[in-house]
């Protein structure tokens, strides 16, 4: 009979908390997801403001421009400088990303005027669900056209903090030892 081991759950597995520093060490996953949820925060928030604010003295042709810029803005700066640590040039980055908003802005454009009059939903839940849709090309459009192309969309190597880069190798080690056989302990 094997005696009972306590169990540890997932997180407690300091395996499993090393692979995630890592992950967020080497990748700069972890800057794009908070840089990504302030700005989705911010995105959502600002265009139903503004059509909230103005009611009937802006259309919502003109909040959309209005909030298409404002977040296009404050998310080039975002990305740019937190999550891809870009040092390349800044007007070519920002015509490739001035490429992407206009392309998004038109899908979410035609998208809104097709479907605003088709969807028994008020306009501003129409907004929200092309925006959520809108989100998958953006985050693409930002990693494989706007800042890869400088050759410096990934943070620098020394930003691995020594712990991460430890943990990397103690893996590496230890995942070409061979592992004891169970039932010899016993």
């Amino acid at each position: 009979m094997k005696p009972d081991l306590p169990r540890k759950s997932l997180l407690d597995n300091d395996l499993l908390r090393r692979k995630i520093a890592d992950l967020l060490a080497k990748r700069s996953f972890g800057r794009f997801l908070l840089v990504g949820i302030a700005n989705t925060i911010f995105g959502f928030s600002f265009f139903p403001i503004l059509h909230l604010a103005t009611q009937d003295s802006l259309s919502f042709d003109a909040a959309l421009v209005i909030s298409y810029v404002v977040c296009s803005t404050v998310s080039f700066l975002t990305h740019r400088l937190i999550t891809f640590q870009s040092q390349g040039v800044l007007g070519s980055e920002l015509a490739r990303y001035g490429v992407l908003a206009v392309v998004t802005y038109g899908l979410n454009r035609l998208l809104l005027w097709l479907l605003a009059d088709m969807l028994p939903i008020p306009l501003l839940a129409t907004q929200m669900l092309i925006a959520a849709g809108l989100l998958v090309l953006t985050y693409l459009g930002l990693g494989r056209m706007v800042f890869a192309l400088t050759g410096v969309a990934a943070p620098p190597a020394a930003e691995v903090p020594p712990s991460a880069a430890k943990a990397a190798r103690l893996d590496t080690a230890a995942s070409k030892a061979p592992l004891p056989d169970i039932d010899r302990r016993y």
